[in-house]
């Protein structure tokens, strides 16, 4: 994921800009993070091509103190600009948790295999 300069990814808080985002997401790198994968359901781009909103489910699975898995569902949006040098580059996210857990559709999407691998970028 590319970052804009002017990203904010709003959660708990709000981060502002490419390195307070990497420090908020930093706990999904380390070996002991929750894993974390979402897909978009949704892509819609504006008439000029020069903005778009992914939105779709996410699945965030963390350990409780006994080392068991916990999953925590929700929905992801996603706003992109595409910048002049041709790449998109994500200017706000957000998310917010699932009220109820997922169906069968949203499970499979999310256990689907990843299209993109290293060799495609």
């Amino acid at each position: 994921m590319v970052i804009d300069n002017d990203a904010r990814f709003v959660g708990n808080a709000v981060a502002r800009g490419p390195a307070a985002v990497a420090e908020a997401w930093s706990i999904f790198f380390a070996a002991d993070g929750p894993a974390i994968k979402w897909r978009p359901q949704f892509v819609e781009v504006l008439q000029d091509g020069r903005l778009a909103l992914t939105r779709g489910p996410y699945r965030m699975i963390t350990r409780d103190e006994k080392g068991k898995e916990i999953e925590h569902w929700g929905t992801f949006n996603s706003v992109w600009r595409l910048h002049d040098d041709g790449h998109w580059r994500v200017v706000f996210d957000a998310g917010n948790p699932a009220s109820a857990p997922p169906d069968d559709a949203v499970r499979a999407l999310l256990d689907e295999a990843d299209p993109c691998t290293d060799d495609d970028h």
